[in-house]
């Protein structure tokens, strides 16, 4: 799930119209965030990741800045476990051992 989230906010950075500016920073922001946990670094505060993703839903003129703001949110929700495993570098607890998942994934 991080993994499907990343990718989205790359196409987000790509495809950005930057006519606002809380799409193109909030989801560069996200997506150093990730890119972060995907080398081992520290979980930011969950409620600094809440207010990017409340400002991104709320500040974004169009739907691709309030959906990267509502997947944030629900990523940081419900998959908080697997933000910890893909820190780690293990494999979500969802997805059965593959010692090459990383390799498909990466």
């Amino acid at each position: 799930m991080v993994d499907i989230v990343r990718y989205f906010m790359e196409y987000v950075q790509q495809d950005s119209c930057a006519e606002c500016r809380p799409c193109p920073i909030g989801t560069k922001y996200i997506l150093d965030i990730l890119n972060d946990l995907r080398n081992g670094g520290e979980m930011p505060d969950p409620s600094l990741v809440k207010e990017l993703a409340r400002t991104l839903k709320q500040g974004s003129k169009c739907g691709l800045g309030r959906v990267a703001g509502l997947i944030t949110e629900k990523l940081w929700e419900r998959f908080y476990d697997e933000l910890e495993a893909y820190r780690a570098g293990q494999p979500p607890k969802t997805v059965a051992p593959n010692p090459g998942w990383q390799t498909i994934a990466g």
